[in-house]
């Protein structure tokens, strides 16, 4: 019997990076330019809501609710 899968919940700025395709720079320089979120501080280490990333990398971010637009 194999261990499940933990849910991940923060990811490190390598992680963060990967989970976008871009190189680990690339992830800083988004995040000086208030492109991409802050990261939070846990006891001295940075990390990401991985959450956030991923509607960043789905484009759910970016779309606004349904209920908005009328067709």
């Amino acid at each position: 019997m194999s261990a499940r899968p933990q849910p991940v919940f923060m990811l490190d700025e390598g992680a963060a990076a990967r989970a976008l395709s871009l190189k680990p720079v690339e992830f800083r320089r988004l995040v000086a330019m208030g492109i991409m979120p802050r990261p939070r501080d846990l006891g001295g280490f940075k990390r990401w809501v991985a959450e956030e990333i991923r509607v960043i990398a789905t484009g759910e971010a970016a779309k606004p609710p349904e209920s908005k637009f009328e067709v």
